[in-house]
């Protein structure tokens, strides 16, 4: 509340603000192209990706974190500088009103207009500049959030197969090496993994592996929070003698066939299933259950590998049965290096490209709006811009509007029906159109069905399509054996890639070459919905805000909130929303943006392959790949904030209306007596219907700058007036 009393106290004319949001967009904007800069600089050549910072795994966690958080400031903060000044410029001027007026049309004040922007409504260069500001503003949403991302490291090691009597093989593996041995997909095997295998056989015939029972290698071999290295697995049930092996010209070789742990970028998904490639595997496959010590340990007696290698139409040719008996591995080393936040130069290019056109386009607005306060300055009253409703209620009571004279209680929805409201004047005035005056109204009455329709639409299709998702990924999660009870969901974390989390691998496999930008625009496309929800929910929001204001005309006096205040008037927020609304519902929509972006996201993978002879990991650019992941946790927050949104929306529009309560005396008989207005005609953001409820006369010219109510003058007429008292009763 002390914040909210601050904001307020702060005294700003809408210069100002336009230069705050030019200023703020231009901080960003500055941001932006240094970074660009940056980043096109620290290479000798172009690179699409690069890294600008990579540490330990758990710094890695916070510093994305911090690093989303930032951006979805910043974005939300030059999204919503870009509102402002595009309501700024579709605000219409007293001319543009008036010329509406005479032709029997309308313009809308006070709230986010497309009818505005429709023929010529409005000046053509304020128009340009509006629709520019909205479409290079739509982009940014979709890009944002996708210039910087995390990377995990994925490392593939050698998995060879060998007979129970390896040891007496007198032939080197790394004489002989399988071109085509595979685990499930064919994959040309190369020579570096032959003589991994070859150095492998040395180690063992010196003992210089660490032999693992079942069960110990079962466990090293799933956990994923460690890089694993090499590892020879030995058959018990095949022996040389069997003539087994998939070595070309040598079938008799001890080493049965080999494939890596990660044969492509995409497949680090499945690095531990070869360890499910059992006899039971049709069992395996039709459980779904994910390959993990709850599924495999019960299993081990029975440990069985299965080989396969297909041909070029997926069809399998050739199999093998191998009976594990024990493992000898290489080792282990903590995961703790290898993450990274990586960024793509050519979004950085496009985003800041965006990012200095809105700029340019605010820069044009800030100058239109100079130019024209020296045109009112010179005594040019008709070139100002309406851009909330008391701004439009404090000129129409200075400069009436001939064209609205006698269209007293004319209303929004009539206006809504009619191609020229002018028709509807004399019949604004007699008792049956005036008798809907006596009902008690509420907020969402002050809207129009044309702004609830899209809205609820929009937020139900949201919250229905994300209700969906979950209840798919509790599936999926359920399938593969994971708990999802609280505190399993919780440990997933948001925006944390796991191998059973990961969404439409098949279609981003389908993509190629182009899966980075492909899963970019798959992980960012909610971004824009949320963008368009957001949009709205604010126009919504500020319709609904107009209705309360407009209605308390007729309850209390009070000044009208103007750029430029004079005399009694006050000045008016310095967002198109009270602070109390706009606050808030910025806030949220930076949170809600920040949780979209963790909770379908990419997962980028920097590849590393261990090297046996120099026993380290080092980086195979191959492996390297993009997919999609998702967090369970973020998508239920996500849910539960939006619905927050949409439900206080909805609780806000069933507040009533203010109204005035009918006085009677003790006799019971109204003090007033005739038929009693309890409510003010519904204007909405409708031009023509506020200006029918400004006209006190021309003898009151300074009406607007002193506390004002709407009623029935001393004259007859209804209007907004500082003269008191007011009745509220019609003759009969």
């Amino acid at each position: 509340m002390a914040l909210l009393s601050k904001l307020k106290a702060i005294q700003l004319s809408t210069n100002a603000k336009i230069a705050i949001a030019f200023y703020s967009t231009a901080l960003v904007f500055a941001l932006n192209l240094g970074v660009t800069i940056w980043a096109l600089t620290r290479e000798k050549h172009f690179a699409n990706l690069g890294d600008v910072y990579a540490s330990s795994c758990r710094q890695m966690k916070t510093v994305n974190i911090v690093v989303h958080l930032f951006i979805n400031v910043c974005s939300s903060l030059v999204l919503s500088s870009c509102n402002f000044c595009v309501q700024c410029l579709v605000a219409p001027t007293r001319i543009e009103v008036s010329k509406a007026h005479k032709a029997g049309d309308w313009l809308e004040i006070g709230a986010s207009s497309y009818r505005n922007l429709r023929g010529g409504r409005i000046n053509v260069r304020r128009k340009a500049l509006a629709i520019s500001l909205f479409v290079g503003s739509l982009p940014l949403h979709l890009l944002w959030n996708s210039v910087f991302f995390s990377t995990i490291p994925i490392s593939s090691y050698q998995v060879p197969l060998v007979t129970r009597d390896f040891q007496s093989d007198s032939k080197p593996w790394d004489a002989t090496w399988i071109s085509d041995a595979v685990y499930w997909i064919t994959q040309g095997a190369n020579h570096t993994g032959a003589r991994d295998s070859g150095l492998l056989q040395q180690m063992a015939r010196e003992s210089r592996l660490e032999r693992l029972n079942k069960t110990a290698c079962m466990k090293r071999y799933l956990d994923t929070d460690v890089r694993h290295k090499n590892v020879l697995v030995v058959a018990a049930n095949i022996s040389m003698s069997d003539g087994l092996s998939w070595v070309p010209d040598n079938i008799n070789s001890s080493l049965l066939y080999r494939f890596p742990s990660i044969p492509t970028g995409p497949s680090w998904v499945w690095e531990p299933n070869w360890l499910c490639s059992v006899s039971w595997a049709a069992a395996w496959h039709d459980s779904g259950h994910w390959c993990d010590e709850e599924y495999l340990l019960p299993r081990q007696e029975d440990w069985t590998m299965e080989a396969l290698e297909v041909d070029n139409d997926d069809q399998i040719y050739r199999r093998m049965f191998a009976k594990v008996d024990y493992c000898l591995s290489a080792g282990a080393e903590k995961n703790a290096d290898g993450c990274a936040i990586r960024y793509s130069t050519v979004l950085l290019l496009v985003v800041t490209g965006l990012n200095g056109c809105v700029l340019a386009c605010m820069y044009f607005t800030w100058n239109i709006h100079r130019a024209r306060m020296k045109e009112i300055a010179g005594g040019r009253w008709e070139e100002e811009r309406l851009t909330t409703l008391d701004e439009a209620v404090s000129n129409f009571l200075q400069h009436e509007d001939q064209y609205t004279a006698t269209a007293t209680f004319l209303e929004f929805t009539d206006c809504n029906g009619s191609k020229d409201f002018r028709s509807l004047a004399s019949m604004t005035e007699s008792r049956p159109a005036t008798h809907r005056f006596r009902s008690k109204l509420r907020w969402y009455h002050g809207t129009g069905k044309l702004f609830w329709y899209p809205t609820v639409f929009v937020f139900i299709g949201v919250a229905v399509a994300v209700a969906i998702i979950i209840s798919k990924a509790f599936t999926a999660l359920t399938k593969y054996g994971v708990p999802t009870d609280t505190g399993a969901l919780w440990s997933m974390g948001i925006g944390e890639a796991h191998g059973y989390t990961i969404a439409l691998t098949e279609a981003i496999k389908s993509l190629g070459a182009n899966a980075f930008y492909g899963t970019l625009l798959l992980a960012n496309v909610p971004q824009i919905v949320l963008g368009l929800a957001w949009w709205l929910a604010n126009s919504l929001l500020s319709r609904l805000l107009l209705a309360q204001r407009w209605a308390q005309f007729i309850v209390k006096r009070s000044g009208l909130r103007v750029s430029s205040p004079q005399g009694q008037q006050r000045r008016s927020f310095f967002l198109s929303l009270p602070y109390r609304y706009s606050i808030p519902l910025i806030i949220a929509s930076a949170v809600l943006h920040w949780l979209l972006s963790q909770a379908f996201f990419v997962v980028q993978t920097r590849g590393f392959v261990y090297d046996l002879a120099q026993d380290q990991f080092v980086r195979d650019g191959t492996l390297d790949g993009s997919v999609i992941g998702y967090s369970t946790v973020a998508f239920i927050l996500s849910l539960v904030i939006a619905l927050v949104i949409f439900i206080s929306i909805a609780l806000l529009s069933m507040k009533p209306l203010p109204s005035r309560e009918i006085q009677h005396d003790e006799s019971g008989a109204e003090v007033e007596p005739g038929f009693v207005v309890t409510r003010m005609p519904l204007v909405s953001s409708c031009s023509a219907a506020i200006s029918a409820a400004c006209h006190p006369g021309f003898e009151s010219q300074e009406t607007h700058l002193k506390l004002v109510q709407w009623g029935k003058m001393a004259s007859g007429k209804w209007s907004i007036t500082n003269e008191t008292p007011l009745r509220y009763s019609l003759d009969t």
